[in-house]
């Protein structure tokens, strides 16, 4: 149990620096991209206890919204300071555990879909569906979707050569759509076919 919990801050750790690399840019001001490096550094040298990882994922979700945001809020604008990490909780945002608790709420609500079951699509993922939840759904109004277009294109497409399998009954031409394996290889179909190109 404790060592699943390790792995899952450090899981939520790597998630959050790769985030917070990624969107540094974000910081218009120098110093204030020096300044989330520094805590950066700070915050991965906390790791020595349990309590001192989960509060340290704590700062880390902070410093995240802050570099999202484009500016750093307190605690984050000056320097971290020269103390341990566990004696610095009151520099989190007062109501830190409820922002934090409702984040944790809406991903588990964002990864059940219908009667709590996750989506076929969310289990055979490599990642478990982590990739595509985090994706931003757009909200278009009489629209479709990308997979209602691309639904609608292929039921309304002239078949394609590949796919007819001339067989004489009645003279019409037999339509066999391609076999997709989900286990398989693309390019390992490609290169141990047969045919000639």
């Amino acid at each position: 149990m404790a060592q699943e919990l390790q792995e899952s801050l450090l899981y939520d750790w790597n998630y959050n620096l790769f985030c917070v690399k990624t969107m540094l840019p974000n910081l218009r001001n120098i110093q204030d991209r020096q300044t989330a490096v520094r805590w950066l550094r700070f915050l991965k040298n906390c790791a020595k206890s349990m309590n001192e990882m989960k509060l340290r994922n704590d700062f880390m979700y902070f410093l995240v919204l802050n570099v999202q945001e484009g500016e750093l809020k307190e605690p984050f604008n000056k320097p971290p300071p020269n103390q341990p990490l566990l004696t610095m909780t009151n520099l989190l945002p007062a109501d830190a555990d409820e922002k934090i608790q409702k984040a944790e709420r809406f991903t588990k609500e964002k990864t059940t879909i219908g009667k709590g079951r996750r989506s076929e699509l969310l289990r055979r993922s490599p990642d478990g569906g982590e990739f595509l939840l985090s994706q931003p759904i757009p909200d278009i109004p009489n629209r479709p979707g990308t997979i209602e277009y691309l639904l609608e294109e292929l039921f309304h497409a002239k078949p394609y050569l590949p796919f007819i399998e001339s067989q004489e009954r009645g003279r019409l031409a037999i339509l066999h759509p391609p076999q997709v394996h989900l286990s398989s290889n693309i390019f390992n179909e490609f290169t141990t076919s047969s045919s000639i190109f």
